[in-house]
């Protein structure tokens, strides 16, 4: 708003003149503020804040993820195997009540808990038959690293979306664990890398939920602008834990 942009908000003009002799108060001194950028900035920010607060004193997941919506890229933390299986759980079935295909992008050694995490959804079975549930896995086997770092991955969502398309479905729901995978592998530039191809080509037909053990102070504020939100504490059907 530093250029004058407040000139293209679409207020009207009594409200604007209202701004202005605001910003020319002793009140708008005290809070710090000297004009209408500043104004903005703040409300904005207080605006985030009041929203992570709120992510974060929802009662149960099911709660949150029933607000996402496509376009959406976000990252989550769970703390043991319960909140694993919760999250995993109705993350998928919100892409089943949302009419989308779900792709689970993983390492092969996860498969295991995150078929004990789908096994509580009725026809998870015929689910994968009819490929409105999909598993693709990290090329943990590549000399040049991981295969999601480049095209090949992304052709891959390509297809899938063309193939919720064929299928009149509304789109594609990921879950990704492949990214927290490296992170707890050490691997946090790797990791940094893939979450930045993936935020810049998420479309508003994909929604994304990132999978995290922990995530550090330091590296919270490096995914912070590669994610739209991050729930760094999980929240279970007992509240946060």
């Amino acid at each position: 708003m530093g250029r004058g942009d407040w000139s293209y908000v679409n207020l009207p003009k009594l409200l604007l003149r209202r701004l202005d002799k605001f910003v020319e108060s002793p009140q708008a001194r005290k809070y710090v503020v000297f004009n209408k950028s500043e104004l903005v900035r703040k409300l904005v920010n207080e605006f985030l804040i009041e929203q992570e607060d709120h992510y974060n004193n929802m009662e149960s997941i099911e709660e949150f993820i029933n607000e996402i919506e496509f376009g959406d890229h976000f990252a989550i933390t769970f703390n043991d195997e319960k909140q694993f299986q919760e999250i995993v759980y109705a993350y998928v079935r919100r892409g089943l009540a949302t009419n989308a295909m779900n792709v689970l992008i993983i390492s092969k050694k996860d498969e295991m808990q995150f078929l004990n995490a789908l096994r509580k959804i009725k026809n998870i079975d015929s689910l994968f038959n009819s490929h409105k549930v999909n598993m693709i896995y990290r090329d943990e086997d590549s000399k040049e690293g991981s295969f999601l770092l480049g095209k090949p991955i992304l052709k891959t969502i390509e297809d899938f979306i063309e193939s919720a398309k064929r299928k009149s479905m509304k789109g594609i729901y990921i879950l990704g664990y492949f990214a927290g995978r490296l992170v707890e592998e050490g691997n946090f530039e790797e990791a940094l890398s893939i979450e930045r191809v993936w935020h810049e080509n998420n479309e508003k037909n994909i929604c994304t939920m990132c999978l995290y053990h922990s995530i550090s102070e330091k590296l919270e504020e490096q995914l912070a602008g590669l994610h739209h939100l991050i729930i760094k504490r999980a929240v279970t059907k007992t509240g946060l834990q």
